[in-house]
């Protein structure tokens, strides 16, 4: 069984640090400050060509950081530009990962997601805008779905959503962040009764 997460990476070293008799080898490929994600992105398809690791982490930074600069907008030419490169290098991930002949012996779970959006230049507040996030899990045997709000009460990107109105709004089903320490738990079966976890995990 290995692991594969995408841009995210706190969270993950937290699952595989606490149960190293389950992942014994983790590759973590991120920005070091000075070489940018194409540096980044080289390394990633090198080690998932050649490397057997257990768990393997990939941090991209660049949409973040021009979303920083100019604005988390897709009005923003640089920050979409940095959205649209960054969809580029997950295909090219995917062809690495599928490239090695024990490809077929292998059971992957791929996770995708960003730790936060943005409002303007900045976020940490409660602006849809900063909260709502993509998270994408995939596995072999999983089929395609795409879980949606359920209702459709208008709420704008500027708009506060507070953690207590998630329901209101539609979106407690909705797949967060939260969720991924239990999915891949869950995928790597390891016991999650003993954690206060506020996901859970979307392999269920």
């Amino acid at each position: 069984m290995r692991v594969f997460y995408v841009l995210l990476a706190m969270t993950f070293l937290f699952v595989v640090n606490i149960h190293a008799q389950k992942v014994k080898k983790v590759l973590f490929i991120g920005v070091d400050g000075v070489r940018g994600d194409a540096y980044v992105h080289r390394l990633a398809q090198d080690y998932l060509r050649n490397e057997t690791a257990d768990a393997t982490v990939v941090y991209y930074a660049d949409p973040d950081i021009a979303g920083h600069t100019n604005g988390f907008t897709n009005d923003n030419p640089g920050y979409y530009g940095e959205i649209v490169q960054f969809d580029r290098y997950v295909g090219d991930l995917m062809d690495a990962i599928n490239a090695p002949p024990s490809r077929a012996n292998e059971e992957w779970l791929i996770v995708s997601t960003s730790d936060h959006g943005g409002f303007e230049t900045w976020h940490g507040g409660e602006h849809l805008s900063e909260r709502n996030v993509f998270v994408v899990v995939a596995r072999d045997d999983m089929e395609a779905k795409e879980i949606k709000r359920s209702n459709t009460i208008t709420i704008k990107p500027e708009d506060a959503l507070p953690v207590a109105e998630l329901e209101k709004y539609g979106f407690q089903d909705v797949p967060t962040t939260f969720d991924i320490a239990p999915t891949i738990l869950h995928f790597l079966d390891i016991e999650t009764s003993g954690y206060n976890f506020d996901g859970k995990s979307l392999l269920k």
